[in-house]
């Protein structure tokens, strides 16, 4: 194997994330155990296209003890809630292209409200497993 060949690898596939009770069989694309040293994890879900109704990724308020970024570039608007406690969270109406940036313990949700023909979104957990 070449010095580096460990530092290319295909996706995995999860099957499902704990808080995420709508989001199966997602693609990681790093992660601790794709790459051992690795301190981040990223997850580049398909979307679905031309969504008319809400559909929440995340319905149960949940925290991280490491920052969250959700990037989305295009055809998305969705509804992001933030607060320092689960009972008390802020709304936010966003819409592509957004950056959302969760700091570290605040308790977030995702649901998306409505997305065209060509969705697309990342998520990153500054972390090597998706944990709390």
């Amino acid at each position: 194997m070449k010095r580096f060949g460990k530092c290319i690898f295909n996706p995995k596939m999860v099957s499902e994330l704990p808080y995420h009770s709508t989001m199966r069989n997602v693609p990681v694309f790093i992660d601790k155990e794709l790459y051992q040293d690795a301190n981040v994890w990223v997850m580049i879900p398909k979307l679905p296209k031309s969504l008319k109704v809400k559909m929440g990724a995340a319905e149960e308020p949940h925290t991280h003890d490491v920052a969250q970024i959700y990037c989305f570039s295009q055809d998305i608007k969705a509804e992001v809630n933030l607060g320092e406690n689960a009972d008390e969270m802020e709304t936010y109406l966003i819409e592509a292209p957004v950056t959302v940036y969760i700091p570290p313990n605040i308790f977030h949700t995702l649901a998306l409200l409505e997305t065209g023909d060509n969705p697309f979104g990342i998520s990153i957990l500054l972390k090597g497993l998706y944990e709390k």
